[in-house]
């Protein structure tokens, strides 16, 4: 039978950011909007906003939250498979290293 489950589920607990994201970006618009509207008249924030399309900020937000679950789906590490085995390994570790820079050709006195 095979099963499924994540190796650090505790990772999950990182989708509370993303409501967090989705205020911050409505607050910062919003003020955003107010800023501009301060200084400057109705017939100039239309022609600044005019190029500016709110389909294209929404789809973006969009693409930046599933970006950030997808993360937080590999930070899980989901793992499937039929068994599992525990397997005890030992070894030595060895690591030869040679020095063959020109430093090396110094001569000795």
């Amino acid at each position: 039978m095979t099963h499924f489950r994540f190796e650090n589920p505790a990772a999950f607990y990182w989708l509370w950011i993303l409501p967090v994201i989705v205020v911050l970006s409505y607050l910062f618009l919003k003020a955003h909007k107010k800023r501009l509207t301060k200084f400057f008249s109705d017939k100039i924030y239309t022609f600044l906003t005019s190029s500016v399309s709110n389909h294209r900020r929404q789809i973006k937000l969009f693409l930046e939250l599933i970006v950030i679950i997808l993360f937080v789906l590999a930070l899980a590490r989901p793992q499937s498979g039929k068994s599992e085995e525990k397997v005890k390994s030992e070894g030595i570790e060895l690591v030869i290293l040679f020095d063959v820079s020109s430093s090396m050709m110094a001569e000795d006195i």
